[in-house]
Formats: structure tokens, C-alpha cells, sequence
């Protein structure tokens, strides 16, 4: 058998060739899989720059390492990536939309709006993990949710008997670099919370009041700064357009309305009312 030099310098190529593809597949690595929303964004690693789409994966050497996201009209996120050998790590990124046009981009691409679910509910998870919280005048809480009742989403319960305790314990959340307006916050006692409050209306959850009989949550709609003279039909339909309003809003705010037993408040006081006496009591129109 004749061996040519050509044959040598083949063989030896292919030699090579088989040590370079043993000592890659060899050498540590480990995978990404980005889930992101926007669907495209830039992202930074090591200095160096590429683009990404949503479900992209990439090969990493085992480590940590900082990784920066962006996209314009949208806010830039920093997360810490750990890479580990052979193994693959999912990581979800929602960027804040900064423009009406950002908003709509995440909105009208459904998997971009199921990222910002997971996104919101991981960092969701990872506050209830640090609680209790509390300050001088206020403890925050993990408790069941009345927006979804009987299910095993937990809501943040405030208690607190001051107005500063609110606004102290509403700043911690900020703080901590969550939006209120994202999250289910109950504000209150231990046994009554705040729900929703405006200008003409509270809508109060009691923890130990309910319908007899029923098995929903009860909520009750008290009118505020309403002046009493007597119940006259203006007055009474003045109530009326108040307790539509505060369904209204529950309703716009994602509550079920079949879920729960509205009520007026059947107390009238001036604690919630400043132009009424405080020895002066109304029975309010029964909820029909």
C-alpha cells in the first residue's frame, strides 16, 4: 500500500479536524432561552452587543454574568445571568414601555403580553418572599386575594390605623421598585380592608361579615361627603349613580361582580361624612 504525502497531509487535517470537534463539544457550556417583550431587543453582554428575538437561545460559558436589555421607547434592564454546564436557564424580561406607540407594540403581540404576565407575576412572587414588611406605623402582609376569591393568588394587606401609615407603607412598595397600581393592595384593619376609594365613595371588605347564608365576599359601598337632608327621591338617585360608579370601577379594576354580595353600608356616619352629626344615624336604601 502506497502512502503519498498527500495522503499524509489528508489524514493528518482530518486528525486534527476530529481533536478541534472532541475539545469544542469538551469544553464548558451552558444555554439561555430568552422570553422577552418586547419581541426584539438588544442585548449586552461582556461588551459586546447582538440583537435577540423572543425565544432565542444561546451558548454561554459557564458564569455570571450582567446582562443588559433595551429597545427603544423603552426603559433599559439590567438582570444577573448565572450560566451553569450543560444546563439550560430561561430568562424572562418585560421592559417598561416608555411611549403610547411602546405600549401598543407590547399589546398587540399576544406572546409579548403573556412575557408581561409571567414577568410581573415572577416579581410578584419574589416580593411575597420578603415579606412581612413593616415601618412605624404600618406591617405589610401576605393575605387571600378578594379581587380573585377563592383562588390561590395572595393580595398585599396593609394594616395600619392612620392615613401616613398608607402613604408610608403605599412608598415601600415604590421603594422596593414595584408599582402599586400592578398589584392587589388591601388597606386597613385586620378585619375590615379598604378596596377602592374615591372622592364620593368607599368600597370596604370585612373579613368577618358576610350574607347569611352565602359563601361570597361581601363588599360594602359607603357614600362619602354626600350632604343628608332627608331620603328624597334626588337624594336617593344621587346614591344610586354613586354605587354604579363604584361597580363600575370595581368592575373596570377586573372584579367579578358575580362573585361578591354588594351592599350599601347600612350605617351612615360621620366618619365618613363630615356634614352629618356625629350622634346622627341613617339606615341606607336596602341593595336591590
Amino acid at each position: 500500500m502506497n502512502i503519498t504525502r498527500k495522503n499524509i497531509v489528508v489524514g493528518s487535517v482530518l486528525a486534527l479536524l476530529a481533536v478541534m470537534v472532541i475539545i469544542f463539544f469538551s469544553l464548558p457550556k451552558g444555554s439561555v432561552e430568552f422570553a422577552i417583550a418586547p419581541s426584539e431587543v438588544s442585548l449586552k453582554i461582556n461588551n459586546k452587543t447582538q440583537i435577540i428575538k423572543h425565544k432565542q437561545i444561546i451558548k454561554l460559558t459557564p458564569g455570571t454574568y450582567e446582562a443588559e436589555f433595551s429597545s427603544a421607547d423603552f426603559e433599559s434592564e439590567t438582570k444577573t445571568i448565572v450560566v451553569e454546564n450543560r444546563k439550560k436557564n430561561r430568562i424572562v424580561i418585560a421592559l417598561t414601555p416608555l411611549t403610547d406607540a411602546a405600549r401598543k407594540k407590547i399589546n398587540d403581540n399576544s406572546e409579548s403580553v403573556a412575557v408581561v404576565k409571567e414577568y410581573k407575576s415572577i416579581r410578584y412572587n419574589g416580593l411575597l418572599a420578603t415579606l412581612p414588611l413593616s415601618g412605624v406605623n404600618y406591617m405589610i402582609t401576605s393575605c387571600a386575594s378578594v379581587k380573585n376569591p377563592g383562588s390561590d393568588t395572595k393580595a398585599l394587606c396593609v394594616t395600619t390605623n392612620t392615613q401616613a401609615g398608607k402613604v408610608a407603607a403605599v412608598s415601600a412598595i415604590k421603594q422596593l421598585g414595584y408599582d402599586p397600581n400592578d398589584l392587589e393592595i388591601l388597606i386597613g384593619s385586620e378585619t375590615q380592608k379598604v378596596i377602592l376609594e374615591s372622592a364620593t365613595y368607599r368600597v370596604d371588605y370585612y373579613t368577618n361579615v358576610k350574607q347569611e347564608g352565602s359563601d361570597k365576599v361581601g363588599l360594602f359601598v359607603t357614600p362619602l361627603n354626600v350632604p343628608f337632608v332627608s331620603y328624597t327621591a334626588p337624594f336617593n338617585q344621587q346614591l344610586e349613580a354613586i354605587k354604579a360608579e363604584a361597580l363600575n370601577t370595581l368592575e373596570k379594576n377586573g372584579y367579578n361582580l358575580a362573585k361578591y354580595d354588594v351592599f350599601y353600608s347600612n350605617i351612615y356616619l360621620s366618619k365618613y361624612n363630615p356634614n352629618i352629626k356625629q350622634t346622627d344615624e341613617h339606615a341606607m336604601p336596602p341593595n336591590n
